[in-house]
Formats: C-alpha cells, sequence, structure tokens
C-alpha cells in the first residue's frame, strides 16, 4: 500500500478475528507492507477502508513456506506494451525489488496486432526498453517474453 499525505485508514482482520488498523497518511510519500502470519491451511481475510482519506492497496500475497511457485500478476487490459513506460520508475523497482522475482514474464502482442503502424523494428526497441525498466528492481531476474500476433 502507499502511505502518502492524503492518507487514510484501512483495516484488515483474519478469519473474523481482531481488527487491525492501518494508518496510511504521512509526509511523506512511500510504499509500504503489512506482514500478516497465520497457521498453514484456509483462512478468510477482510479488508475495509475506514475513511479518513485516502487508502491507495496495490494488492494481498498470500503465500506458504517451502518450495513451490509464486505467481503475481499486473493486468493492464488493452493497452499495450509501452504503456508500462507510464509507470513511475522508482515505484516499479521499489516493488520488484521487495518481491525479488527469479523470473520476469512479459506478454504482448494481442493490442499491438491491430496497430496498423507498427514497424517490428520500432516494436524491438520499445520492448527493449520495457524489459529494461521493468529489471531495475532486480537486474539478475531472468526474463521471458510470450508475443501473441493472431490473425483471426
Amino acid at each position: 500500500y502507499q502511505k502518502h499525505k492524503r492518507g487514510g485508514v484501512f483495516s484488515y482482520s483474519v478469519d473474523k478475528g481482531e481488527r487491525v488498523d492501518v494508518q496510511t497518511r504521512t509526509e511523506v510519500k512511500e510504499d509500504a507492507w503489512e506482514l500478516i502470519e497465520v497457521p498453514d491451511g484456509p483462512h478468510r481475510m477482510e479488508i475495509r477502508g475506514r475513511g479518513k482519506g485516502q487508502s491507495r492497496l496495490y494488492g494481498v500475497v498470500m503465500e506458504r513456506d517451502g518450495p513451490g511457485v509464486v505467481y503475481d500478476s499486473l493486468g493492464i487490459v488493452g493497452a499495450r506494451g509501452k504503456r508500462l513506460l507510464n509507470a513511475d520508475p522508482e515505484h516499479m523497482s521499489r516493488q520488484i525489488a521487495h518481491r525479488n522475482p527469479d523470473l520476469l514474464v512479459l506478454a504482448f502482442g494481442g493490442n499491438e496486432a491491430g496497430d496498423r503502424h507498427m514497424r517490428m523494428s520500432r516494436y524491438e526497441e520499445v520492448l527493449t526498453r520495457v524489459i529494461r525498466f521493468m529489471r531495475k528492481g532486480n537486474e539478475q531476474m531472468s526474463c521471458l517474453i510470450l508475443w501473441r500476433f493472431c490473425i483471426c
């Protein structure tokens, strides 16, 4: 979530337990995280905005200890690959550094396929910039590009 000057309060509870209020108002804008540890097994989490300002939540991650695959998804419906370049570079780097992924998967092509003026050489330049931009938070992570182009 984000702490900022006009921040508000949100609350969460796990399994209908005690409500925890989180204050997001602060003088300096910053990313923040809450770590909630629960025993392994099924749980129910409830998150509510409590007002008194704006609460900006980015998402919730639920993981368990041990080997496995963790899949974080950032879907931008109807956007082209270059749209990622509009994100705040420092914010994106902090988020990626915090999650510390081993593999970045970028999937594009569907929207670009309808662009009559797209040149592959320009598209390659844009995707190279997108990859560099996204890897700033973890320059060691591998990258897999999925590109689809279909004519129906």
